[in-house]
């Protein structure tokens, strides 16, 4: 029991201290300062933050894709009348995701999975950078459930290799056979 209380008066030690650093720092009153100038990022800043992250993580095609996604997802987010340049990016919700996937049933599955993994990204990116708080597992599910599977991709085999086998074959069938029995 003796060890429990001593331990009970580290941590009660340690708090109290965290506390009178963090008011003598004014470090709390910086930190909501920060929140709330982060608040009022529009969501096509958010974006373009995004976007920048991006080019500088990743190749130029991931790159170029992704910003083709945002692109998509922007016109999605303007045709249900957001104002991109006014709104906060606080006030996206993982819904959003759900008026994508609508949209995007006219590309193929590979490329639909590729768009809402990049948009995907947009909402951690957000989270991470706490420009807004969405629901992730939410968002995942939501994901699952609207996106279509691409299908197997069946091996592709150069066009002249496979001449060569046929012909092969043909010259084969044509040459006498030469059995000894």
């Amino acid at each position: 029991m003796r060890g429990i209380d001593n331990q009970a008066i580290i941590c009660y030690y340690l708090i109290a201290f965290d506390k009178y650093y963090y008011n003598k720092h004014k470090i709390i009153s910086k930190m909501t300062e920060n929140q709330k100038l982060l608040s009022t990022i529009s969501i096509s800043q958010a974006i373009q933050a995004y976007l920048e992250s991006v080019k500088m993580a990743r190749s130029e095609n991931t790159a170029r894709t992704y910003r083709n996604a945002m692109n998509i997802f922007s016109s999605v987010l303007e045709d249900k009348r957001l104002n991109l340049d006014q709104e906060p990016a606080a006030s996206l919700s993982e819904n959003t995701i759900v008026w994508l996937a609508t949209r995007l049933k006219v590309y193929s599955p590979a490329t639909e999975q590729l768009y809402l993994t990049a948009v995907a990204g947009f909402f951690e990116y957000l989270a991470a950078e706490r420009l807004a708080v969405p629901n992730l597992p939410r968002l995942r599910l939501l994901i699952r459930q609207r996106s279509r599977r691409p299908g197997q991709r069946l091996p592709q085999f150069p066009r002249k290799s496979i001449e060569t086998i046929i012909d092969y074959a043909i010259k084969l069938s044509l040459s006498p056979n030469n059995d000894d029995s």
